[in-house]
């Protein structure tokens, strides 16, 4: 799949880096383009950034907020503080919510279960109220609790006035901000999550299908639509195929048919133009390293970590390894240690670049040994 290149010293290093710059992290993987004002599609198992476009701008989620109003009662049904069989009392303030509805009924309860999908394959703003006064009290308390979580999520341009995303000029968030929430509550809640895959919910013999429209196609499985007068059409996307889970947040559409085309066409490009590899795992042997005045004349190194990356499918048959180290290793040297460093790269730029460790521990030559090794290296050339 690549091809090494022999084992540099410290000035190799420094060449190969003069020509080859290391990508800086969270650059652009996938060259596209796209009509969505905001767009962010991620690989959360690499935190590979596939694409990215007004990522970290700010913006207006709409009903996407409701994944976070989501995220907060999956939290305490973890920690075992609610239970899904628990009733929740409907306010006045809950029934006369607008938009988007579950239709529940002032003074009567429903089971948080029923409310949840009511939340998210309904998009309630009803539901979204119930919720947050059943877990904060009121709504206002619970837009504390949202932004509580965000800070303790890393959501850093995210700021939340309500549950429901009601158009607020001091209600938004980022594209990035949404795929971290979504990572969270995907990797956080897996059985929990499967809610968001359910296509209708009836309630009170109202039968609402989930806007998700592409749910099941090409293994989507969630996660949120969103839409106002201000935010435009947005949508948070996520699907499986062979294994591999991409994340993709859009917004700022102009209808909800472009939306759904354009969530499909990025993550559709995603999964067929993109490629995470394994190379190694951090048990794998990389290579044999010429070792000074050692008990072996050798010694084997090993990744400190996995070594996985995410790049274009093309790139694969052209990259290259490169191991740089400092010349030379001398013993001992205890399992562990650091020896250098490999690279993956292409012929313009570095993709990957991790630590090199010693897989075993080697001892010392006696200093007699070493007398008669440099010996050797001086009329032979041999390794001391």
């Amino acid at each position: 799949m690549f091809r090494t290149i022999s084992s540099v010293g410290a000035w190799g290093l420094a060449a190969l880096l003069l020509i080859s710059p290391i990508a800086a992290k969270g650059e652009d993987i996938l060259a596209v383009n796209t009509i969505a004002e905001f767009a962010y599609l991620v690989e959360p198992e690499t935190d590979s950034v596939l694409f990215s476009k007004n990522a970290e701008a700010r913006m207006y989620p709409a009903s996407m907020s409701k994944i976070m109003t989501i995220y907060i009662a999956f939290r305490q049904l973890k920690d075992g503080l609610i239970r899904l069989e628990d009733e929740v009392l409907v306010s006045y303030k809950a029934n006369r919510m607008g938009g988007s509805r579950m239709f529940i009924e002032e003074g009567k309860t429903v089971a948080l279960q029923n409310i949840l999908r009511g939340i998210i394959i309904q998009s309630g703003n009803d539901a979204s109220i119930a919720l947050a006064e059943f877990l904060g009290g009121d709504e206002a308390n619970f837009a504390e609790m949202t932004n509580t979580m965000a800070a303790r999520l890393g959501m850093k341009g995210t700021h939340f006035v309500n549950a429901s995303g009601w158009p607020d000029d001091d209600h938004y968030t980022t594209a990035k901000d949404l795929a971290i929430l979504s990572e969270h509550l995907i990797e956080e809640f897996p059985e929990l999550y499967r809610m968001f895959s359910e296509k209708t919910f009836t309630f009170s013999g109202i039968t609402q299908k989930n806007r998700n429209t592409l749910l099941g196609q090409g293994g989507i499985d969630g996660v949120k639509t969103g839409h106002t007068g201000v935010s435009g059409y947005g949508m948070v996307t996520s699907g499986v195929q062979n294994g591999r889970r991409l994340l993709l947040v859009v917004n700022g559409l102009d209808s909800g048919a472009k939306r759904m085309s354009e969530s499909r066409r990025l993550l559709d490009l995603g999964f067929r133009l993109t490629v995470a590899t394994t190379f190694y795992d951090d048990d794998t042997h990389v290579t044999t390293l010429p070792l000074w005045y050692g008990s072996k004349n050798t010694i084997s190194v090993k990744a400190v970590s996995p070594v996985t990356i995410t790049t274009r499918t093309a790139y694969l048959e052209n990259l290259t390894q490169t191991i740089t180290y400092e010349e030379p290793l001398r013993a001992p040297i205890k399992a562990g240690t650091k020896i250098g460093q490999l690279h993956l790269h292409t012929s313009d730029s570095v993709l990957h670049t991790v630590d090199l460790i010693a897989a075993e521990s080697v001892t010392d030559k006696g200093y007699a040994q070493r007398f008669t090794s440099n010996i050797n290296y001086l009329l032979w050339g041999e390794t001391p």
